[in-house]
């Protein structure tokens, strides 16, 4: 975060690029009446186009009137929220230098919408790539590798190419972020040679096809990189066929000048310039590129030059059809094979699984599914989808966390969190009623961000549990977000001193069990002030770790890991065996946002029960 040091102003209203244009070409004065304050226009304003907090704190109108002899800037913010917008404002101005000044009453079109900047406020600067970014966002890169490529061990080395581009940081920062990468994840850096040939088809035309597109959505708004991430995508939707035609062609083209250089760069460097433009115009048949330059006899020997250019268009287009079905032969092998995969998955998957949770389900009424259609695909909705439709103790479900549980939908935290509060909930009920259980609690999925983060004030979190002392439940259970795209449980039972990690892809899950051992240990050394105490079994190092993830329902898709995830939770804190798989998640889903809409409760069995 940076601080204004001067007041400011500017136009930057909104992320999306096309509704910014609209605000800053005036479709807000739309929306004025004659006799609104201040306040009443600026309110409308933000709730109408969703402005962020930051920028509704900021916005104000403006107009330039003449005052004695010179134009003043007259600026209208929420300090003046009860003042009139029109009513009793004039402005004062003149035609020419020796024509009279004439005054008249303003008018909606006199007004600017600005967004004003005043010294003292923080915010945020522009992304970019620089060693300060690259020294971040390497660690990120290593683990998303590593997290991606989980089936490899750490002992086998993942080579990762780099281009020699600039924007990498500078050469100590290059030699920090490659350190980092191959002792912290055996990931080895391998720099592109200087001068070698660019053969890569987004550096050939498509970045800069992308980011022209970016530019004209988001008017070169890059201070927030989600903000950037999400425009990317955008403009990757908007881009044409046409263009990767083009960029398709030119790489083929430097494609033939490399071999004709025996590999060497330097007949595509004498094209540089032509194979920008429309590659059917630069052809090796029509145009002859300049002979690269002879080595210099001052220089130490070099290879020889490549022989004199002979296209051999009939050999080429013999090598390249080869290549082609020779490559189209192999997709054709692998589209087999991964289907032949997935149908034997989904036999063992039957063979495997005898009774399904769906055929214990009770069907809904046709009441009840036009609830599930009311809550998930309503288009009565306010603009954010923040009308709330649950609420569980002080958590809330509003429409927009609701939606995430439509088919092919990710699961929101809110979704995630509310489910898991129902299971405590019920946890506590069990132990009250049972003499001799122990309680359960879950931590939100925050625990890990705060804990990796490296706050010390971690012994906050424990005041939150049954007891205040962890060493006392039954089950900890913590929700883990791989990388914020894929949902997973982990579940330290803390009688048997025993850390269990549940994946529905079965994934390693190795960064957040060594985290959970290090909370356990700090935690046990808080507990006892020093006191000399060693953790039961001589430490946490000692408590045993098991990934149950091969022994439980597996995803068949990328998006129902949040299902599988409440549902592991709702299974392990009963000690109950877990009977459900892919088959049963669209019908879940209705269920899941009746329990939410409808308050249904699940029972000691696991079962969602009408109420």
């Amino acid at each position: 975060m940076v601080k204004v040091k001067r007041r400011s102003e500017h136009k930057k209203f909104i992320p999306d690029g096309c509704l910014n244009a609209l605000i800053y070409e005036g479709d807000w004065r739309n929306h004025s009446q004659p006799e609104q304050t201040v306040g009443e226009l600026l309110d409308l304003i933000s709730e109408h186009y969703g402005l962020h907090e930051d920028v509704q704190c900021g916005i104000a109108l403006t107009y330039k009137s003449l005052k004695r002899t010179r134009q003043e800037r007259i600026t209208l913010t929420y300090s003046d929220e009860h003042a009139s917008v029109l009513e009793g404002r004039t402005i004062k101005e003149k035609t020419s230098v020796t024509s009279k000044a004439t005054t008249q009453n303003i008018t909606i079109q006199d007004l600017e919408l600005v967004v004003v900047k005043n010294p003292g406020d923080e915010y945020e600067q522009d992304c970019s790539c620089d060693s300060q970014f690259m020294l971040g966002i390497m660690e990120e890169i290593g683990d998303a590798i590593r997290n991606y490529y989980w089936f490899l061990p750490y002992f086998i080395s993942v080579y990762l190419v780099i281009d020699n581009a600039g924007g990498h940081g500078t050469n100590e920062a290059k030699k920090k972020y490659e350190k980092m990468l191959r002792d912290k994840y055996n990931i080895i850096l391998l720099f592109q040679v200087p001068n070698s040939p660019e053969t890569n088809l987004l550096d050939l035309g498509v970045w800069r096809s992308v980011q022209s597109l970016v530019e004209k959505l988001s008017f070169r708004d890059r201070y927030d990189p989600d903000v950037l991430s999400a425009t990317v995508f955008r403009a990757w939707d908007n881009f044409s066929s046409a263009t990767i035609d083009k960029v398709y062609k030119r790489w083929e083209l430097v494609l033939k000048l490399v071999l004709l250089d025996n590999g060497g760069n330097r007949y595509v460097e004498s094209f540089r310039g032509k194979l920008t433009g429309d590659p059917s115009t630069s052809s090796t048949s029509s145009s002859q590129p300049r002979p690269p330059p002879a080595p210099s006899s001052s220089t130490a020997p070099q290879a020889p030059p490549p022989p004199p250019l002979v296209v051999v268009d009939e050999d080429l287009d013999r090598l390249y059809e080869l290549a082609h079905v020779e490559h189209q032969q192999a997709r054709i092998e692998q589209d087999n094979k991964s289907e032949t995969t997935m149908v034997e998955e989904k036999e063992k998957l039957k063979k495997k699984k005898k009774l399904t949770l769906a055929s214990t389900l009770v069907p809904l009424t046709s009441a009840e599914n036009a609830l599930v259609e009311d809550a998930l695909f309503s288009q009565e909705r306010t603009r954010r989808g923040l009308d709330i439709l649950g609420r569980f103790a002080s958590h809330v479900i509003t429409r927009y966390d609701m939606e995430t549980l439509r088919p092919i939908e990710f699961l929101n935290d809110a979704i995630i969190n509310y489910f898991i509060k129902v299971i405590t909930y019920r946890d506590m009920h069990l132990s009250s009623s049972c003499e001799g259980r122990k309680r359960s609690h879950c931590f939100s999925r925050f625990f890990f961000d705060k804990f990796s983060d490296g706050h010390t004030d971690m012994q906050r979190w424990a005041k939150k549990v049954p007891g205040r002392d962890i060493f006392k439940l039954d089950k900890l259970f913590l929700i883990c977000n791989v990388n914020r795209c894929h949902w997973t449980c982990a579940v330290a039972k803390m009688q048997d001193r025993r850390i269990e990690y549940y994946d529905s892809l079965s994934g390693d899950g190795s960064c957040f069990t060594s985290v959970i051992r290090k909370y356990i240990h700090d935690e046990w050394t808080y507990n006892n002030k020093g006191g000399g105490q060693q953790l039961p079994q001589s430490g946490a190092d000692s408590w045993q770790i098991e990934n149950m993830s091969d022994g439980v329902p597996q995803q068949l898709n990328g998006y129902d890991c949040g299902v599988f995830t409440i549902m592991f939770a709702n299974y392990i804190s009963i000690n109950k065996k877990m009977e459900f798989n892919q088959s049963d998640i669209d019908t879940l889903r209705p269920i899941l946002a009746l329990a939410i809409k409808e308050k249904w409760r699940i029972n000691n069995e696991g079962e969602f029960e009408r109420t």
